[in-house]
């Protein structure tokens, strides 16, 4: 049976493709024969072919040559001292040098905005039940979202199959925390209505959360500075939800997901920045370069 080649443009096809869900298709049952990208079966283990076909571009080592490795010199590397934080601080206390009180401040404000906006056209569409759960609303505090917030992390610790599970009463399922922290219908209802920003901004596909990411990273690189040791990570947040960028990648743990780049302390792991990947020729702020 006769062997199947991959040329070096289908190579550059694949390398500039938007994820990597045809990669493995692509070279499954195949193999690159080196005669066709203007190598010799001897040049094979000492050069690295890059180009197209006429005219390779190969990587070849340098004799003779002398490389200068730049001295790392910041000594204010690691937390910084305006957050007033060390060995001794609680995890709340560092907690609150991210989700700060103008970012909760505004995660309450907009959401009580976006309740209103939605219990108006429910009553102009004459679409509001008597019973329904929007007559017993109240607007939320910022205490109302650092509780809320707080739940929504235990819950990544207490693992349940639904969230009326956490508010059950049953000897055998209880988890009493819940119901002294929120009673479940103000739960729901604050899952409900929760809202980041009331901007539209179209040519932005990140805009529903941009406020919120945008406070995030900026207090990554305020209250942390990394050593010399740095790498960009790639990481993908599992998601099976209707997206149009969610990727699927076949070797991650996820596969299915939100892709994103992060520049990660190699030591401690600590993210100093982060892009959200949401198409080709998208930039961090969601404009096309």
């Amino acid at each position: 049976m006769p062997t199947e080649y991959v040329t070096t443009e289908a190579i550059e096809d694949v390398l500039d493709a938007d994820s990597d869900i045809d990669i493995e298709q692509e070279f499954s049952d195949t193999e690159i024969n080196v005669e066709d990208i203007g190598v010799s079966d001897s040049e094979v283990d000492e050069y690295v072919p890059v180009g197209s076909k006429e005219e390779s571009v190969l990587w070849r080592p340098i004799n003779n040559s002398s490389s200068h490795r730049h001295k790392y010199t910041d000594t204010s590397f690691g937390v910084q001292a305006s957050t007033t934080l060390n060995s001794d601080s609680l995890p709340v206390q560092i907690f609150l040098k991210f989700f700060t009180n103008d970012l909760v401040e505004l995660i309450a404000n907009e959401t009580n905005l976006y309740q209103a906006k939605v219990k108006q056209n429910l009553i102009s569409y004459q679409k509001l039940k008597p019973k329904s759960r929007i007559h017993k609303w109240t607007d939320v505090s910022e205490d109302d979202i650092y509780s809320f917030i707080s739940l929504i992390i235990l819950m990544g610790i207490i693992r349940k199959p639904t969230i009326e599970m956490y508010w059950s009463t049953t000897e055998m399922l209880s988890t009493p925390f819940f119901g002294k922290c929120m009673s479940q219908n103000r739960f729901s209802s604050i899952l409900r209505f929760l809202h980041f920003t009331s901007t539209e901004v179209l040519n932005d596909k990140l805009h529903k959360i941009r406020p919120i990411f945008n406070h995030l990273t900026s207090k990554f690189k305020e209250n942390y500075t990394p050593g010399e040791n740095v790498t960009v990570d790639e990481s993908l947040m599992l998601w099976k939800g209707r997206l149009g960028w969610k990727q699927f990648i076949r070797t991650k743990r996820a596969r299915f997901g939100i892709k994103s780049f992060d520049l990660c302390e190699c030591k401690t792991g600590y993210v100093y920045d982060s892009s959200i990947y949401t198409g080709k020729g998208i930039d961090n702020t969601g404009m096309l370069n």
